[in-house]
């Protein structure tokens, strides 16, 4: 097993990991405190593994990059609960700097969960949340444009930004818009992301 803290790095992509492989994870994490990134993305991760996986990161205080995107797939997510979880964790980490949680099905609550990490992180400069509201109902579609409006106004030092696919209407997107223009620093991201 890696230990000793000398593991600064770990990139898993798309290793079809599931919540047992994430704990085998969470025990590399428990003697590497010191990590810096962490790259899950395109595994399958569920609630249980985000749960499992945020008790270890709570302990990183270093971390910095963490990206747990596109573990939606096989009708795994980590959804509301695991933004919970990860939201509990991580409201100590002043270091986080890039945080992408895309396609995991996060829901308008799953977002309100992450309102509170993502306000409190004040050297966050890359948030993604593509592709986690997928119903385009009227309401579900303001509701979660609010709380990203809400995300957007807090974050101070937010250099890029992805909220694409969210199925926002044209009146949330309207929310968005204003939120970007009205802030108080400037925020570089590609159009599509609106």
């Amino acid at each position: 097993m890696l230990s000793s803290n000398k593991i600064t790095i770990l990139s898993l992509r798309h290793l079809h990991l599931s919540h047992k492989e994430i704990s085998v994870i969470c025990q590399v994490l428990e003697s590497n405190v010191g990590i810096l990134s962490l790259d899950l993305h395109g595994n399958v991760m569920d609630a249980v593994g985000a749960t499992s996986l945020s008790q270890s990161l709570s302990r990183c205080h270093s971390l910095r990059q963490l990206d747990l995107g596109g573990n939606q797939e096989f009708n795994n997510n980590i959804g509301v609960d695991g933004a919970a979880a990860l939201s509990r964790a991580l409201q100590s980490h002043t270091s986080l700097e890039l945080l992408h949680l895309s396609y995991n099905n996060l829901s308008p609550d799953g977002i309100r969960e992450l309102y509170g990490l993502i306000s409190r992180s004040s050297r966050l400069k890359s948030l993604d949340l593509e592709g986690n509201v997928k119903d385009v109902g009227n309401r579900l579609g303001q509701i979660s444009c609010l709380h990203t409006w809400k995300l957007i106004s807090s974050c101070t030092n937010l250099t890029d930004l992805n909220i694409s696919e969210n199925g926002f209407l044209s009146r949330g997107q309207q929310s968005v818009k204003k939120a970007l223009s009205g802030s108080n620093h400037e925020l570089h991201q590609p159009a599509a992301c609106i």
